[in-house]
């Protein structure tokens, strides 16, 4: 069983892109932002949702955008999805001073 379209994007903006934390989607915690692709094929412009501004900046530093297939009840549709690498592609990175 799978929920409609329209509630998939409801919850979609239910929470803070970087923290998970629950925020209630509005122009207070909404933010236009311009994000790499992870193929490198430019930037996609689009907006989030956040709990706070330092959540903003780590999402310019670490998320990228990616393309997902996503199946709901009114079928299958292509949507663009934050996506953070795998921090352990690079572990000697885990171990450097920031």
């Amino acid at each position: 069983v799978f929920m409609s379209r329209k509630r998939f994007l409801r919850l979609s903006g239910g929470y803070c892109a970087v923290s998970g934390s629950p925020v209630s989607p509005s122009d207070a915690t909404r933010y236009k932002l311009r994000l790499d692709r992870v193929d490198g094929s430019g930037k996609q412009t689009g907006f989030m949702y956040y709990c706070c501004w330092p959540c903003v900046c780590d999402t310019q530093d670490f998320i990228r955008v990616d393309t997902k297939t996503i199946r709901t009840a009114d079928g299958s549709d292509q949507y663009m999805v934050a996506v953070i690498g795998n921090p352990c592609d690079h572990e000697s990175e885990l171990t450097k001073p920031f």
